[in-house]
C-alpha cells in the first residue's frame, strides 16, 4: 500500500502488481487503439456535482460529435468543413498564410502546465488525431510532424495512419527534437506561430534559441480558438469552494503570509501563481475542473498587500467568496488576467517560473515597464510538500477509511467468486466505488480504477471497456490499481 497527500486532500493508491513478460495479442492492441486509453476514465456516477468531464471524453468513435453535456457553438459564417484531419490541416495552413507564419507549433498543454487536460485544450488531438501525452505537433505549409514518446509509438502510428503526418519517435537515434525540426523547416527570417497560453515559457524559449540560426521570430496567435469552434467543449466551470482550515491546517491568509515571506527571501515582491496544484494549496481552493483532480482553473496575483484571484466568478459559491474576501482575496474574471497584468502600474519584482508559467503570461509581464520579472523556481512546490500536523493527522485517518473500503471490497470479491458468480474486470470498479462512496468524507476516485486480469495486466494504459473486458476466474493474477480522494 502506498499513499499520497495532495493539496490537503488525500489520495490513496492500492496497488497489487505482478511483473511478467507476455506478448501483446493483436486483439488487445486493437482494444488499445479503440479505447484510446488515457488515465482516469470513470463510469458515470450518480453524483454529477462531484464530476467533471472525463479525460477521455474526446476519445470516442465519432470524434466530430459534440461531447455529452456541453453546448455546441453555432457554426460561423463561411465555416469550411473540418471533419477530417486533412481538412483541419488545410484550414490551419490557410490561417497560417493569412497571418504570415511559415510554421505552427501545437503542444500538449493548457494555460496552467497541467499534466491532465480539460477537453477544451485537446487541440493537438483535434488537429492530428493523436491522443497521447507529452507530445508536440508541428505544421508547415507543406508537411507536418508529431512527436511521441516510447509509450505511444504503436498507438501514434495507427492513429495518424493514412494522413500526411510523420511520426517522430522521441529518444530514438537520428530523430530531431522539436526545436531542431522547427529550426530546420522555418525559412530564413520567417515566423513560427503558436498559442502563447498553451505553450510553457520554457518550451518557447528553447524554440526561440533554436530559431536564432535562421533569424526567425515567434508570433503569438490563437489559431486553435479561431478554427476549432464547432463542437468544442466549453471551459470547465465546476463549483469552486474552500477547504476548511480544520482539514488544511492553515487559512488562505496564513498561507499568503508564508508565501510573501518566502518571496522576500528570494528578492521578489510579487508572484502570479498559475500552477493549479500550487494555487489549490495556497488558497485552499477546490473544484472538479479536471476529473479525479480537485482543481479550479484560475490564477492568483500576490503582492505584499494584495491577492487577486482570476476565476470565472459566477462559479464561486457565495460561501467561498465570503471566505476568500475575509482572507484578503479579491476576485476578477479569469479571462481578464492578461489585460489586468498589462495595465498594472504598481512597481513589483515578479517571480516567474519558466517551467510552469505560460508564454502569454510571461510575455505580458515582461512587456510591462512597471514589472521586473525574475526567473525562479516556484516556491509553492516545496512549501506544500511539507505537511503540517493537521494534514498528517488526516492522512492517517484517510488511510483507515480507505483501508476499510479495500478490505470490504476484497471480502465481497472473494465471496462472490467462491459462490461461482460470473465477475469481470468491470465489476472491480463497481465494488470499490460502492464501498468508498459509503464513506462520509469521500469526494471522488483519485484516478480511474485499473482492473486487469491475466495477460491484460501486462499492457500499458490498459482499461477495461464495456465492449472488451476479461472475465475473472479463481486462478491467475488480478492487478488492481485504484485510489480515492477524501
Amino acid at each position: 500500500q502506498g499513499c499520497q497527500w495532495e493539496n490537503g486532500l488525500f489520495q490513496e493508491k492500492i496497488v497489487t502488481f505482478f511483473a511478467r513478460k507476455l506478448r501483446f495479442q493483436e486483439k488487445r492492441r486493437k482494444q488499445l487503439l479503440q479505447s484510446r486509453l488515457l488515465p482516469c476514465r470513470l463510469p458515470q456516477r450518480a453524483n454529477p456535482a462531484m464530476q467533471s468531464f472525463s479525460r477521455n471524453d474526446t476519445i470516442r468513435p465519432n470524434k466530430n460529435a459534440p461531447l455529452p453535456g456541453f453546448p455546441v457553438r453555432e457554426k460561423e459564417a463561411n465555416h469550411m468543413s473540418m471533419n477530417t484531419v486533412p481538412e483541419r490541416l488545410a484550414a490551419l495552413r490557410a490561417a497560417m498564410a493569412a497571418n504570415g507564419v511559415a510554421v505552427y507549433l501545437i503542444p500538449v498543454g493548457d494555460p496552467h502546465a497541467s499534466e491532465y487536460l480539460p477537453c477544451h485544450y485537446t487541440s493537438l488531438t483535434w488537429f492530428s488525431g493523436f491522443h497521447g501525452e507529452n507530445s508536440n505537433f508541428v505544421v508547415t505549409r507543406t508537411e507536418s510532424a508529431l512527436w511521441a514518446d516510447g509509450r505511444y509509438f504503436v498507438q501514434a502510428e495507427k492513429e495518424i495512419a493514412g494522413t500526411e503526418i510523420k511520426l517522430q519517435r522521441m529518444g530514438e537515434p537520428g530523430v530531431p527534437t522539436v526545436e531542431e525540426y522547427c529550426a530546420k523547416v522555418v525559412p530564413q527570417g520567417g515566423k513560427l506561430g503558436l498559442c502563447g497560453l498553451t505553450a510553457s515559457c520554457a518550451l518557447v524559449n528553447s524554440v526561440k534559441k533554436a530559431l536564432e540560426t535562421k533569424n526567425a521570430a515567434i508570433q503569438t496567435l490563437f489559431l486553435e480558438d479561431e478554427l476549432w469552434t464547432e463542437g468544442r467543449p466549453a471551459l470547465p466551470a465546476t463549483p469552486a469552494w474552500i477547504l476548511p482550515k480544520e482539514y488544511a491546517g492553515f487559512s488562505p491568509a496564513e498561507k499568503l503570509g508564508q508565501l510573501r515571506a518566502k518571496l522576500a527571501e528570494l528578492g521578489c515582491t510579487a508572484q502570479l501563481v498559475g500552477k493549479l496544484d500550487n494555487l489549490a494549496w495556497l488558497l485552499n481552493l477546490r473544484a472538479m475542473d479536471i476529473e479525479c483532480t480537485p482543481y479550479a482553473m484560475a490564477y492568483c496575483y500576490v503582492t505584499p498587500d494584495r491577492a487577486v484571484l482570476f476565476i470565472h466568478t459566477a462559479r464561486v459559491t457565495p460561501e467561498a467568496k465570503a471566505e476568500l474576501e475575509a482572507n484578503g482575496v479579491t476576485l476578477a474574471e479569469y479571462d481578464s488576467v492578461l489585460d489586468v497584468m498589462a495595465a498594472e502600474t504598481e512597481p513589483q519584482t515578479v517571480l516567474a517560473d519558466p517551467a510552469s508559467v505560460n508564454f502569454a503570461v510571461y510575455e505580458t509581464l515582461q512587456n510591462n515597464a512597471a514589472l521586473t520579472v525574475k526567473d525562479e523556481a516556484d516556491p509553492l512546490l516545496p512549501m506544500k510538500g511539507v505537511k503540517n500536523e493537521v494534514e498528517l493527522a488526516h492522512t492517517r485517518e484517510a488511510h483507515i477509511r480507505d483501508g476499510v473500503a479495500m478490505v470490504r471490497f476484497q471480502i465481497e470479491l472473494e465471496n462472490r467468486l467462491a459462490a461461482g458468480e460470473e465477475l469481470t474486470e468491470l465489476t472491480i470498479d463497481e465494488i470499490l466505488h460502492k464501498y468508498r462512496s459509503a464513506q462520509d468524507k469521500f469526494l471522488t476516485e483519485s484516478f480511474g480504477t485499473i482492473a486487469a486480469y491475466g495477460p491484460n495486466a501486462a499492457m500499458m494504459h490498459y482499461h477495461a471497456t464495456e465492449e472488451d473486458h476479461a472475465k475473472l476466474e479463481k486462478k491467475g493474477f488480478l492487478l488492481v490499481d485504484s485510489g480515492a480522494t477524501y
